[in-house]
């Protein structure tokens, strides 16, 4: 029974120290060259790591990792789109209210199955934004085709008679991301 008590506990200090940086060393520069480690392989902008212990005698230095869950404030469009800005805003409006992470992804990829439009994921870029706020800057490439194909024919022999096929295909004509069709034909 004792040796379960020492393996469980070894075991569960195991798991919860997963989140702790040890570093055995006081010297500063020692410490900045261990975080410029860990920051070339997780560059997430919403950890950090917060001092937990510091010994002296066993030169040993304790650093605690925290996340943080942010959130968008501002959004910004990159490009002149060519789309209305209502439009755009309703389009990227639940970047607003999620959490910064794979969530964000995510989001793109529902973007990019919603609207025919819009066939990659958005690019951002965060920033500071004034006192302390967190903004995001969109890129939308929507891709809007438009077309016009007409046959038509003349025939005067009996009166004047016109025959054709007109089709007429346009997508974002009034910049609000619609489609507009129009189709005669007479035989």
């Amino acid at each position: 029974m004792r040796i379960f008590k020492i393996l469980f506990f070894s075991v569960l200090s195991l798991f919860a120290n997963q989140d702790s940086l040890y570093i055995k060393s006081i010297d500063s520069l020692t410490i900045i060259k261990n975080f410029d480690k860990i920051l070339k392989n997780d560059s997430n902008l919403f950890i950090s790591y917060q001092l937990s212990s510091f010994n002296l005698q066993d030169k040993e230095v304790v650093y605690v990792k925290k996340k943080h869950n942010k959130t968008v404030d501002t959004i910004l469009v990159y490009d002149e789109s060519i789309i209305n800005m209502k439009i755009t805003n309703r389009i990227l409006n639940p970047y607003l209210h999620s959490h910064i992470g794979d969530q964000y992804y995510q989001i793109g990829d529902e973007i990019v199955k919603k609207y025919y439009f819009i066939t990659e994921i958005p690019k951002y870029n965060f920033g500071i934004i004034g006192s302390g706020k967190l903004g995001a800057m969109f890129s939308l490439n929507p891709k809007f085709n438009s077309l016009f194909t007409s046959l038509v024919g003349i025939n005067n022999e009996n009166g004047l008679k016109i025959n054709g096929e007109i089709n007429m295909h346009s997508e974002n004509f009034l910049k609000n991301a619609e489609i507009f069709d129009i189709y005669w034909k007479k035989t």
